[in-house]
């Protein structure tokens, strides 16, 4: 029986504050604007809003950059200024060992170097960018949509991140959080002519359809948004929407999962409102934003019209790529990640397991972008007696794993170089 015990790291605390709310003593409370857990006592909310306040206040005195975290033994704080004065913050816990010894008592042993900054600054500000892609921003949603009424506005605050808490997932958050990245599926030339003319003919027959996305699979095919506003989306869509799949009934010519049966929500790209439908026929998502409320004919027209292409053109793409053996496949003696910055396309085939080897791949990435160069290489063996191999070109990124404990630097060098040979032939990275 294993006498250690391990706790990963948890949400702790997430929490909204303006201290321009509530700047007179006594009137405290009135800062906060979300906090949760809900439980929490008035006075426990003030006071970790308080040390937030202090630490700010306290590094603007020795930096124009103000502090973005506070570490203690067994809680990592990360916070950061929304908008003006508007502060997010999330605590987490710092994953610990419980270890019974021969003496009474168990020793705790705190793991601080697997928490990281940079993640959990990364998974808030994601927060704040989904409340923005469906609210415009924190004081659009107080002065226009609330009309000012703090208490209404508080309300769609909190109504947002208590349901978007769900699908943080700060235990196994990695470079992979940081990058925000997609997965695309690269079709061949005559496939994504056959999805463009689709896409065209579409938006001819229907005026209202100013965007859309397409996916296969839950993976990018084509968006008319670009890529910082189509994760957000991308996201949405495989956390919120695409669950629900296995609950819906399935019709041959597809069905709108959102925007028929309840009202199409607001999104808002560069501050302009589209109203937001999704339509899905077998294995392909449409996401289409609208420049005005659809009419109740048009969902039945677009099933008509559009929905029985869609299912024959979805059947033949799933045929040809989704089945397509090798298309994304895990060797026991090589894994990688690969990223594009330049439109955040991410491919991965790491598994469970490889934590510790991403966390140093991600540590020699950020090396490498912090010493100037815009390329550069680092091949490195670990204690385990594995490899980690990290190449930086330009926007591109690939991390590779090698688990052959034998392996010499001469073939590493020469795994390396089949894989992109094999997986990233047509990409330059110079």
């Amino acid at each position: 029986m294993d006498k250690n015990k391990f706790s990963p790291t948890v949400i702790k605390n997430l929490f909204l504050f303006n201290s321009t709310w509530g700047p007179k003593e006594g009137d405290e409370e009135k800062k906060i604007i979300y906090f949760w857990p809900e439980d929490f006592n008035d006075q426990s909310m003030l006071k970790k809003i308080g040390l937030v306040e202090g630490v700010i206040i306290f590094s603007n005195k020795f930096s124009a950059v103000p502090a973005n975290s506070l570490h203690t033994l067994k809680e990592r704080t990360v916070f950061f200024e929304a908008e003006k004065d508007y502060w997010l913050c999330i605590t987490v816990s710092v994953p610990n060992t419980r270890k019974q010894g021969k003496e009474p008592g168990d020793t705790i042993e705190f793991h601080p170097e697997d928490v990281s900054d940079s993640v959990l600054r990364s998974l808030i500000g994601r927060s704040y960018e989904m409340f923005c892609l469906f609210h415009s921003s924190l004081t659009f949603a107080l002065d226009d949509s609330c009309g000012g009424n703090k208490a209404v506005f508080m309300e769609l605050v909190k109504h947002f991140f208590s349901r978007y808490l769900a699908t943080l997932r700060v235990e196994s958050g990695d470079i992979t959080s940081v990058w925000g990245g997609m997965q695309y599926l690269a079709l061949d030339t005559t496939d994504f002519l056959r999805v463009q003319s689709l896409i065209n003919r579409m938006k001819a027959d229907n005026d209202i359809i100013r965007k859309c996305l397409f996916l296969q699979s839950g993976q990018l095919v084509w968006s008319g948004v670009d890529p910082s506003l189509t994760k957000l989306i991308v996201q949405y869509l495989s956390t919120t929407i695409l669950p629900m799949l296995p609950a819906i009934s399935r019709q041959p010519s597809g069905s709108f999962l959102v925007g028929e049966k309840e009202k199409s929500p607001v999104v808002y790209i560069h501050g302009e409102p589209y109203h937001l439908s999704v339509f899905h026929a077998l294995n392909t998502t449409l996401c289409l934003l609208l420049s005005s409320p659809p009419p109740k004919p048009f969902f039945e027209s677009f099933r008509e019209s559009v929905g029985v292409n869609l299912g024959n053109l979805s059947a033949d793409l799933t045929h040809a790529y989704v089945s397509k053996p090798g298309s994304n496949q895990h060797t026991e003696s090589l894994s990688f990640i690969y990223f594009n910055a330049a439109n955040l396309a991410i491919k991965s085939t790491v598994i469970e397991g490889q934590e510790k080897l991403i966390k140093i791949g991600a540590d020699f990435v950020e090396d490498l972008r912090n010493s100037g160069f815009s390329e550069g290489e680092i091949m490195a063996k670990t204690w385990s007696e594995e490899w980690v191999v990290v190449q930086v070109a330009g926007a591109r990124t690939i991390i590779v794993l090698l688990h052959d404990k034998n392996l010499n630097l001469m073939e590493v060098a020469e795994e390396v170089s089949r894989l992109e040979k094999n997986r990233f032939d047509s990409i330059c990275m110079l």
